[in-house]
């Protein structure tokens, strides 16, 4: 009976630490056979995707800080770190571009290694680094496109075949890991490495997407319920002022750059918008997320 109710346990701990692979890498499949259809619109699916998945658990994931991390939260230093990361897109939108890029791998990083129960933070940092080199140099032509639109131009003297053996590098460096985690891992590691490669074949902006809500985003939520107890719904309810503030900022946002910007193309105008709005509400989660791993 004590060896059934141990396999029992260790099988339902495998499960909720590759559950948000899974469904990451089913979405990953699902996008994919999607994507080979004659008359499927892409645009409209990433819309969607973005648009229910942001409201559901993208921004809710990182709206309760307040709650898993009480003792060290504090608003006013939110708000400042969302200022200084505004500011740095003031100054210049590479500046801005870089400090969300370095920020974005570091905290991938850390919440990645919560599915292979690494505590090497070097290491915990080269698994987010890699994760977003290879979402991102995966689909070069549309990286730079999306560069342009920043406002980097001139990025001729880039290889576009040279970023995609990169991306390549990068997916194949984390088979790596395999030497550094436990075997109770193996399968995590593997799901995961099986689901970066899917992710390459898909638009830049959907296989960020897919990633960021279904594998990142799920990830912090569960175990955001297993630490506050709370029920799906509770929790939720628990989100909704600053998901809905975090909405309103996003519009505002993008009204500010629409109006002060009436040149380039509108689509353009909004990803950029989008982005830069992602960058301001994330980066108060970083540092807050880092101190509750400290602790």
């Amino acid at each position: 009976m004590t060896n059934f109710k141990e396999s029992w346990t260790k099988s339902s701990s495998l499960f909720f630490s590759t559950a948000p692979i899974l469904i990451g890498l089913l979405f990953s499949i699902l996008t994919f056979g999607l994507s080979k259809l004659q008359n499927f619109c892409m645009d409209y699916y990433f819309v969607a995707l973005t648009g229910i998945g942001l409201i559901l658990i993208g921004i809710p994931h990182g709206a309760v800080d307040h709650l898993s991390n009480k003792k060290n939260h504090s608003l006013k230093s939110d708000l400042i770190k969302m200022f200084l990361m505004g500011l740095t897109w003031l100054v210049h939108p590479g500046v801005g571009l870089s400090v969300f890029i370095v920020l974005s791998a570091w905290h991938f990083g850390q919440a990645d290694s919560t599915f292979l129960n690494s505590d090497s933070k070097y290491l915990n940092f080269y698994l987010g680094l890699a994760t977003l080199g290879s979402l991102l140099l995966s689909q070069p032509n549309e990286l730079i496109s999306y560069l342009n639109m920043f406002g980097l131009k001139n990025l001729t003297y880039l290889n576009l075949t040279y970023l995609e053996y990169l991306a390549l590098g990068l997916r194949l460096s984390l088979i790596l890991f395999f030497l550094k985690v436990k075997k109770d891992n193996y399968i995590a590691l593997f799901l995961l490495i099986t689901c970066h490669q899917i992710l390459s074949y898909l638009p830049l902006l959907i296989s960020f997407m897919i990633y960021f809500l279904f594998i990142h985003s799920l990830n912090a939520w569960l175990r955001l319920v297993h630490k506050t107890k709370f029920t799906h719904l509770r929790l939720y309810r628990k989100t909704l002022p600053q998901t809905i503030g975090a909405l309103i900022l996003m519009i505002i946002i993008i009204g500010l750059k629409l109006s002060y910007n009436q040149t380039d193309h509108f689509t353009d105008q909004v990803l950029v918008s989008f982005f830069i709005f992602v960058s301001i509400v994330t980066a108060p989660h970083i540092f807050n997320v880092n101190q509750l791993y400290k602790n």
